[in-house]
């Protein structure tokens, strides 16, 4: 994980062959590829607020949160159920406030952002509630990630990743797309990815 409080640094690279020995490591991975130039990564902030009135904890302020399993799930129902028509082909969720699409959402009137109201818990067809607590999801438009920020360091070349840089933000947005079917499945299990 990138720190949010100061650069990465990386030792600078010697010759191959000059220092050290050789070994072997087999990982499990593979290899992305996409053409850059054609895809345009759209980057939104996401907001999910009560649109009733939260119980306070003692000290006046609002005790409402919403954890990552929660916001899965509002996020889930929000591309699937309420808005499918907008959020196709879905869009990636990190569980915390990032939404990242290939596609630029067509929001009412052609504008960067859009509000949405949602019951806040998944009403049962077979007995619904008269009156279920709502919650609103506000999706504002933030920037276009151009993957192409990433050449320069698989080449070698970075010294230092700045927490709020391009670079760091590209790397978080590809974290998310190949995550976003694990913690869509298991929000909850932070090693699910690696089960």
């Amino acid at each position: 994980m990138v720190s949010t409080t100061s650069p990465l640094a990386f030792a600078e690279r010697r010759s191959p062959g000059k220092v050290g020995k050789r070994v072997v490591a087999y990982t499990n991975a593979f290899k992305l590829t996409w053409d850059v130039g054609k895809v345009k990564i759209h980057h939104y902030d996401e907001a999910i607020s009560p649109l009733f009135d939260p119980k306070s904890g003692g000290s006046g302020e609002s005790a409402f949160t919403i954890g990552s399993r929660k916001g899965m799930e509002i996020i889930t129902r929000l591309q699937t159920e309420s808005r499918p028509d907008l959020f196709h082909p879905r869009v990636a969720f990190d569980g915390k406030k990032n939404i990242w699409s290939t596609h630029r959402l067509n929001f009412v009137n052609g504008g960067d952002s859009e509000e949405f109201h949602l019951p806040l818990n998944r009403m049962d067809p077979d007995n619904p509630r008269p009156n279920p607590r709502m919650v609103s999801v506000r999706v504002v438009f933030v920037a276009i990630v151009d993957p192409r920020v990433l050449e320069p360091l698989v080449a070698g070349a970075v010294k230092r990743i700045e927490p709020d840089g391009e670079i760091a933000t590209t790397i978080n947005m590809l974290n998310v797309f190949v995550r976003v079917s694990p913690i869509s499945s298991w929000p909850h299990n932070a090693r699910a990815f690696f089960a």
